[in-house]
């Protein structure tokens, strides 16, 4: 991360230098010009080469004074949310101890990918679960939980613990949406995917609050998320949806985990 951000600054350190340099040039040019036509027609051309100087080198101070804004009018990031329910995205490994790298739990994870397909950086990027939803057994549809706080999901792999990350331009990276640990004992003796109340389904979820659940046991659930950047342009945050329809039980292979376990779609 912090490599990124460094290379980020010089980029921009040389290409304000680049700029700058093009300003003294172009302002010998129009000494020169202004020399010269001064030395062949007189003291007439004086007004006007003063003019235009000064105005083609307010321009391009300007340029040089905007330039973090024109860049982003036509180099940005263009980030987009994709999600398949099968591995990569979605797959089974297993907790292990940090210490002694033991065997803790199997666990099946489940991510989407978020990929950079613009001309830049993007920088301080975040997963953000914005709003979520209760199935309505009755009614037959999703009851949003007006109490909801808006939450961070953990990037894959990322062991700062930060909610921020830069994406580079053609780059691919993962967010955890959740996982459901299994009990080794209970898959060894138990795989035909009996009910167990105690299996939940766990939000990845940076610094939960106390005042909302993260942890869900079966049933039927919807969650909207959206990835905001620093620079992507105005407008343009990527958004989808996930239904989450986790039965409760717990399955020994993928395969049939995720046709009778739990089912997930984007939307």
């Amino acid at each position: 991360m912090f490599k990124g951000i460094i290379l980020t600054f010089l980029k921009s350190v040389l290409y304000l230098l680049f700029v700058l340099i093009g300003i003294y040039l172009y302002w010998l040019l129009g000494h020169w010009i202004f020399e010269t036509l001064k030395g062949h027609c007189g003291e007439q051309v004086q007004t006007w080469a003063v003019i235009v100087q000064i105005g083609s080198t307010t321009i391009l101070g300007g340029i040089a004074l905007f330039q973090e804004h024109l860049r982003r009018l036509w180099f940005y990031p263009d980030i987009f949310i994709d999600f398949q329910f099968r591995s990569p995205d979605c797959h089974k490994t297993e907790f292990r101890n940090i210490h002694d790298g033991t065997k803790k739990s199997n666990v099946f994870y489940f991510r989407f990918s978020v990929a950079n397909a613009g001309k830049s950086h993007a920088k301080q990027c975040e997963v953000v679960v914005e709003k979520f939803y209760d199935w309505d057994n009755e009614r037959k549809h999703f009851i949003v939980d007006a109490g909801w706080s808006p939450v961070n999901l953990k990037w894959s792999g990322q062991s700062s613990g930060s909610e921020f990350r830069i994406i580079n331009p053609s780059r691919k990276v993962f967010c955890d949406i959740g996982h459901v640990t299994g009990d080794t004992v209970l898959e060894f003796y138990d795989p035909r995917g009996e009910p167990n109340d105690n299996l939940q389904f766990e939000m990845e979820v940076i610094n939960p609050p106390f005042s909302q659940a993260h942890q869900f046991k079966k049933g039927k659930y919807q969650i909207d998320v959206a990835v905001y950047c620093e620079n992507s342009r105005r407008g343009n945050i990527p958004r989808k949806s996930f239904v989450i329809d986790w039965t409760g039980n717990w399955y020994k292979t993928e395969k049939e985990m995720f046709e009778k376990g739990i089912r997930i779609k984007a939307n």
